[in-house]
C-alpha cells in the first residue's frame, strides 16, 4: 500500500498584493526609523543640559535654566500631566465602555451604521481641534462648575487651582484657565472616540455562541 505524501500548497501573490505588502511594510519601517531619530536627535542636544543637572531634573519643580543656581527640572509638568491623565480616564472610561457597549449590544440595525461612522470621524479629527475646542466654548461654560469643585474639593488634587482662594470672593475667574479639571475634559473628549472605536471592535470580535451563552446566563430565569 503506497502512502501518498501531504501535497505543498503554495500561494500565489499578484503583482497588486506585492506591491501592497512593500509599500505597508516600507511605511512602517520608515515611522519607526522617523519616531526613533526624533528621539536620539532629542537626547543628543539636551544630553549637555541632562548631563549637568542629573536625576535632579525630574524632581526640581523650579525652571531657571538662566539664574545664579540653575536650577531646573520638569517635576512640576510631570504631576500635572499625570493629573490631567486621571481626570481624562475617569471620564473616559465608562463613556466610552457605555457607547461600544450599546452600539455592539443594543443598538437598533438601522442606526448602528451611522453611529460606527460618526465615532471613526470624531477620532479622525487632530487634537488641536480639541484643543481649540477647549479654549474658546468649553473653558468660558465649564468655568463655574470648575470653580465649584475647588471650592469644595480643593483639597484633592484633582481640582485644585493654583492662585485660587475660595476664601476671597474677588478671586480672578483666569486662574481657571489653568484648572487641571478643565484640561482634563478636553483630553477626555480627545481619547473618547478611539477608546469607544476599539472597545467596540473588541466587543465584534467575541464569538456569536459565547455571546448568546452569555446573554442567556444574564437573562432572568437563565441557567
Amino acid at each position: 500500500m503506497t502512502v501518498e505524501s501531504p501535497r505543498a500548497i503554495g500561494t500565489s501573490r499578484s503583482l497588486a498584493d506585492r506591491v501592497f505588502r512593500g509599500v505597508s511594510r516600507g511605511g512602517g519601517v520608515a515611522v519607526l526609523v522617523i519616531m526613533s531619530s526624533v528621539g536620539v536627535f532629542l537626547l543628543a542636544r539636551a544630553w549637555q543640559a541632562l548631563s549637568v543637572s542629573g536625576i535632579s531634573f525630574f524632581t526640581v519643580v523650579e525652571w531657571d535654566p538662566d539664574g545664579g543656581a540653575g536650577r531646573f527640572g520638569i517635576a512640576a509638568v510631570l504631576v500635572g500631566t499625570i493629573l490631567i491623565a486621571l481626570v481624562a480616564i475617569i471620564v473616559a472610561l465608562p463613556v466610552s465602555l457605555a457607547t461600544a457597549l450599546f452600539i455592539s449590544e443594543y443598538c437598533p440595525e438601522f442606526l448602528r451604521k451611522a453611529l460606527v461612522t460618526l465615532v471613526d470621524l470624531m477620532a479622525a479629527i487632530p487634537s488641536v481641534v480639541f484643543g481649540l475646542w477647549g479654549v474658546f466654548f468649553l473653558q468660558g461654560t465649564i468655568t463655574d462648575v470648575a470653580k465649584w469643585l475647588a471650592t469644595a474639593f480643593g483639597w484633592f488634587p484633582l481640582f485644585a487651582v493654583d492662585g485660587f482662594d475660595p476664601a476671597d470672593p474677588l478671586s480672578s475667574i483666569t486662574v481657571f484657565t489653568s484648572s487641571t479639571f478643565i484640561a482634563g475634559l478636553v483630553v477626555a473628549a480627545m481619547i473618547t472616540p478611539i477608546m469607544t472605536s476599539i472597545m467596540r471592535e473588541v466587543f465584534s470580535q467575541a464569538p456569536g455562541g459565547e455571546r448568546e451563552e452569555r446573554w442567556r446566563s444574564a437573562a432572568p430565569g437563565g441557567a
